[in-house]
């Protein structure tokens, strides 16, 4: 589901800020687990996506090093 919404923002046909509304607040809000997930904030889970579009490598839990090109 993650990689066809980022295509929709990356087709301008959602922004950027619905993507994430929708994956962590709004999903968290649906399940009545707001503010525990689904926000950035002090005693909250930290779960993270990153997305690079023109990034040509996946970043796992180990082995996760910022590179140089």
């Amino acid at each position: 589901m993650v990689p066809v919404m980022v295509n929709e923002v990356l087709e301008g046909r959602m922004s950027a800020e619905k993507l994430a509304w929708a994956l962590s607040e709004g999903t968290a809000r649906l399940y009545g687990l707001y503010p525990r997930k689904g926000s950035v904030r002090p005693g909250a889970d930290a779960d993270l996506t990153l997305v690079d579009p023109a990034g040509r490598r996946s970043c796992r839990t180990s082995g996760c090093t910022p590179s140089t090109r």
